[in-house]
């Protein structure tokens, strides 16, 4: 009798919840998913899985390469391309294949690569060829950037070509890291010569390697908001939710390094809870 009792209480006060199977979740990735060992906790792991297995429709958007973006995701199965590169690739990982880039064209290239070289700056080019990542480097004598290469060279997942750029590829951005003052007035030539206007140019100083600064050149095109309404546009997704740490770009602003807020703040809108009851019968998960 009591097990009866049991049995319709537990029926009648069933919690429900709605997935939201409709909007497209897109996140990004350090301080926000990815900690600063390069590590993703376990209790994320396993609630993203889960909800990607319910239906949820999950990505990323970042900065890193598919290779770095690996690394530490290997376990996360991504059912939709991730916009990687800071905008400038879109990348399926089920199918280990570019979608869609936005590249600088040969000629363009090799009028950027010549300026760099011209300035004695380290500097790396990076060319999507059969949906591989070649980066093509010098040697060098700066020991920063020899360290860079002999760290990111033993990964399965990138491909490091010691030889000039070739001059005849598509190139998906250029990389310079060197010496902060060195970089600083490289980009003032830069602006003087109205690159900005041609190209997205992005400059920040290194947090591995104090004293060095980093410049990255793409396709003006290239950003994460253009890769985004792409793949809306290609997977018929009319909404979004946007997680970030940038107060006033993201649609939920995450704070940094409370690396399992944006699966709880995922799980809150995919998962909404409606109530508990009969009621809610048919509604439920």
């Amino acid at each position: 009798m009591i097990g009866i009792l049991i049995g319709i209480l537990v029926n009648n006060i069933r919690p429900c919840f709605a997935p939201d199977r409709k909007t497209l979740f897109v996140s990004g990735v350090d301080d926000i998913l990815v900690d600063k060992n390069n590590k993703v906790s376990a209790f994320s792991k396993v609630e993203l899985n889960r909800m990607i297995e319910d239906g949820m429709k999950f990505t990323l958007a970042t900065m890193r390469t598919p290779a770095s973006l690996l690394e530490p995701l290997s376990d996360i199965d991504f059912r939709y391309p991730v916009i990687v590169m800071d905008g400038a690739a879109l990348y399926d990982i089920k199918k280990s294949e570019y979608v869609r880039e936005y590249v600088i064209s040969p000629d363009t290239a090799r009028e950027i690569n010549a300026l760099i070289e011209s300035s004695g700056l380290c500097s790396y080019v990076n060319v999507i060829i059969d949906d591989t990542l070649l980066i093509y480097y010098r040697e060098v004598e700066d020991k920063v950037n020899q360290d860079l290469v002999e760290h990111l060279k033993t990964s399965p997942f990138r491909n490091y070509i010691k030889r000039e750029f070739p001059g005849d590829e598509n190139v998906v951005y250029f990389m310079i890291l060197d010496k902060s003052e060195k970089v600083d007035d490289f980009y003032e030539e830069l602006i003087a010569k109205d690159y900005d206007k041609r190209f997205k140019i992005l400059k920040y100083e290194s947090d591995d390697y104090k004293g060095y600064s980093y410049i990255k050149i793409y396709n003006k095109n290239a950003s994460k908001e253009n890769m985004l309404l792409y793949l809306k546009e290609k997977y018929e997704i009319y909404t979004t939710t946007t997680f970030g740490t940038v107060s006033g770009k993201y649609d939920v602003l995450i704070k940094e390094n409370d690396f399992d807020e944006m699966v709880k703040l995922v799980r809150r809108r995919y998962e909404p809870f409606l109530g508990i009851g009969k009621k809610y019968k048919g509604r439920c998960k």
